[in-house]
C-alpha cells in the first residue's frame, strides 16, 4: 500500500479505514445471507474545476438518489485538469458522499485525472481507499484492481490510462499494458463460472472506432468476452451510448451536468441484471431547464459554425433541423421513424451539399443514417431458466 509522503490528502486516517472496512464486511456478510439486490450508480466525467461552487447542484441530487444506492462508481476525468485542488475537492465531495449516505464509492482514472500536476504515484496514493482497498486483486502495472460486490457480484475497476513512454501524461484514448492484459485474464481465470462479472473503465473500447484508438483494447475485448464479462462501463465521449459484438455489451455513460443531466444505474438481483438511465433533476426544476436551454445554444452554435463560409451559411432552416437531431440525439428520442422523417427533410439535402465534409457534418448524418440502440433500459444478464 503506498505511503502518503507530502501530507496533501490526508484521507487514509486510521478510523477511517476501520471505519470503512468494518461496513463492507458487515455489507458483505448481509448480502451472502439474505435475498440479494443491489443498484449500482455510475457517473463519468464530471471535470471539476474551479469555482467549484458551479457543480454544487449536482453533488446534492447526487448526495439525494445516492440514498436508494448501495454503491456509485465514478469512471474517471473525474477532474478537468488534474490539478491537485480539483484531486482536494473531489475527494471531500466523495468522503462526504460516503459518510452522508452510506454507500460505498470506487474511482477509476480518467486521461484528465493523471498528467503533468498530478503523477500516478499521486493517484494510487490518494485514491487507495476508493477501489484498492476493497480490492482481492491489484495489478501491479495500473490503478486496475477487481472488487467483490457480493459472492456471485464481480466488479473489474480498470485502469485504461496507460501513461506514453517516457511522458508523464496519459494518452488521449488511453490504453491497456502487456502487464495488464495478464493480470486481468489470471482474475478472470480465478471466477466461478457462476460469477457475474461487470467491467469498467474510461475509455470505450468497442464504441466509434475506439478499439483502434485505445492502445490493447482489441486484447482485452477479447479477455473479457472470453471471461464472459456481461458488460463493459466507460465514459470519456460524454454522451451515452451502447454498442454490442457478440457477447460483449458496452454501455458509454453521459456527463450529469450536461443535459438531460442522467446518470446510470446498474439494478442487480438473484436472476437479473438491468441497465438504466435516471434523471437527477425533475424536468420542472430550474437547473434542468438552464440545462436544457445550454444544450439548445450549444447545438445551435455548432450548426451556425459548421454551415459558415459554405452555400448555406445562416440557413435558419438548417440550423433548426440541426437543432432538432441534436436534442433527439440527447434525450435518447432517435427512433427509427424519427430517423427517416428527418432524412426525408429539405434541411438535411442542404446538410448534405456542405461542399467540405466536417465531423459535425459527418456526426449528425451518421447518427440518422445508423442510429443506435437505446440505454433508457437495457437487460445485461438473465439466470437461465
Amino acid at each position: 500500500m503506498p505511503e502518503k509522503s507530502d501530507g496533501r490528502m490526508d484521507y487514509r486516517k486510521k478510523d477511517k479505514r476501520m471505519r470503512r472496512i468494518m461496513a463492507w464486511i458487515v455489507g458483505c456478510i448481509c448480502l451472502w445471507t439474505t435475498a440479494y439486490a443491489e443498484r449500482i450508480m455510475i457517473v463519468s466525467d464530471l471535470h471539476l474545476s474551479e469555482p467549484f461552487t458551479e457543480r454544487a447542484r449536482e453533488w446534492s441530487a447526487l448526495a439525494e438518489k445516492a440514498q436508494d444506492c448501495d454503491a456509485i462508481l465514478f469512471l474517471g476525468d473525474n477532474t478537468d485538469n488534474g490539478k491537485v485542488n480539483e484531486h482536494e475537492y473531489f475527494l471531500q465531495c466523495i468522503d462526504s458522499l460516503e459518510k452522508q449516505t452510506g454507500v460505498s464509492v470506487f474511482v477509476i482514472p480518467g486521461n484528465h485525472d493523471i498528467g503533468m500536476h498530478y503523477s500516478r504515484e499521486d493517484y494510487e496514493r490518494d485514491y487507495w481507499d476508493w477501489g484498492n482497498a476493497q480490492a482481492f486483486a491489484r495489478d501491479t502495472d495500473s490503478a486496475s484492481c477487481a472488487v467483490m460486490l457480493s459472492e456471485s457480484l464481480c466488479l473489474l475497476l480498470l485502469d485504461s490510462t496507460r501513461s506514453d513512454k517516457g511522458s508523464s501524461r496519459s494518452l488521449p484514448y488511453g490504453g491497456f499494458s502487456e502487464t495488464t492484459e495478464m493480470w486481468l485474464k489470471q482474475v478472470l481465470q480465478s471466477l466461478s463460472e457462476d460469477m457475474r462479472i461487470l467491467a469498467c473503465g474510461h475509455h470505450p473500447i468497442l464504441s466509434s472506432g475506439r478499439v483502434n484508438q485505445t492502445t490493447g483494447a482489441d486484447r482485452i475485448v477479447q479477455i473479457l468476452r472470453d471471461g464472459h464479462v456481461i458488460a463493459y462501463l466507460c465514459g470519456h465521449e460524454h454522451g451515452f451510448g451502447t454498442v454490442k459484438e457478440h457477447a460483449l455489451r458496452e454501455i458509454v455513460v453521459g456527463q450529469i451536468q450536461a443535459y438531460p443531466c442522467c446518470c446510470g444505474v446498474v439494478q442487480v438481483t438473484e436472476d437479473t441484471v438491468l441497465w438504466t438511465t435516471e434523471a437527477l433533476f425533475d424536468p420542472q426544476s430550474t437547473v434542468y431547464q438552464e440545462r436544457k436551454k445550454a444544450a439548445l445554444d450549444l447545438a445551435y452554435r455548432m450548426a451556425e459554425g459548421t454551415l459558415k463560409g459554405t452555400v448555406h451559411e445562416g440557413d435558419q432552416e438548417a440550423i433548426g433541423w440541426f437543432s432538432e437531431v441534436f436534442m433527439a440525439s440527447s434525450e435518447d428520442r432517435l427512433t427509427a421513424d424519427f430517423c427517416q422523417d428527418m432524412l426525408n427533410k429539405d434541411a438535411c439535402r442542404k446538410w448534405r451539399e456542405i461542399e467540405t465534409r466536417t465531423v459535425v457534418r459527418d456526426w449528425v448524418l451518421g447518427l440518422l443514417e445508423t442510429p443506435g440502440e437505446s440505454v433508457r433500459q437495457i437487460l445485461l444478464w438473465k439466470k437461465a431458466v
